[in-house]
């Protein structure tokens, strides 16, 4: 059997307010987004994570963000409904130019079809196979906000690595990466599938309104 060594790597503390822009099509009104309580700011969790192949840092935000950091290897993209497929990034160049395209850097990337405020199609036994898979490096995960599907995919990686319950994945990722994080019951749902399938469902998640 695979074991796993996952410490806390570090964690920052700053506090940024966050109120997203009015959508319509997400069912939140102007003042359910102000109401919204400060949430982390996104520069962790920084777990490290130690498999067979090596050291691994898992750092998490907003996609956009994940994207331009620098220290990134390997991208875990949560943010699209219909993903791109990998290293599809792509400059816009005038003609005569496109032999410049082969000088953009794309980490590799697994782009995972997951609407807004839902639950991946994946089998849990995806995210068992996914924590012994990962390369050496720094592993990016995030979604177009940085909290419900980015949030949900932390908690699974907890649980498939250190064999954690969902109610203890999902403390924990709030507690070191973003309070906000994992936004439905249809998110903590999909937490409590993926722990009772890999065995691991030694506490429920209480239900908590109809989110």
């Amino acid at each position: 059997m695979t074991t796993y060594d996952w410490k806390k790597y570090d964690k920052y503390n700053e506090k940024t307010e966050v109120v997203p822009s009015y959508s319509p099509n997400k069912g939140y009104t102007d003042s359910a987004w102000q109401q919204k309580k400060l949430c982390t700011y996104h520069t962790g969790p920084d777990w490290l994570l130690s498999n067979s192949h090596g050291e691994n840092l898992i750092v998490a935000d907003k996609i956009f963000e994940i994207e331009r950091d620098g220290r990134v290897t390997f991208l875990i993209d949560c943010s699209e409904s219909s993903p791109r497929p990998q290293n599809s990034l792509k400059m816009i160049l005038p003609p005569g130019f496109e032999s410049l395209q082969q000088y953009l850097v794309d980490a590799p990337r697994i782009a995972i079809p997951w609407g807004d405020f839902g639950a991946p199609n994946l089998l849990p036994q995806f995210w068992q196979e996914l924590v012994a898979m990962l390369p050496p490096g720094v592993t990016g995960i995030g979604c177009a906000g940085g909290h419900g599907r980015t949030g949900t995919a932390l908690a699974c990686i907890r649980i498939a690595a250190c064999q954690e319950s969902a109610e203890e994945a999902i403390a924990v990722v709030r507690k070191d990466y973003c309070t906000e994080a994992i936004e439905t019951q249809t998110q903590k749902d999909y937490i409590a599938k993926v722990a009772e399938v890999l065995g691991f469902d030694g506490k429920t998640v209480k239900r908590k309104g109809k989110k």
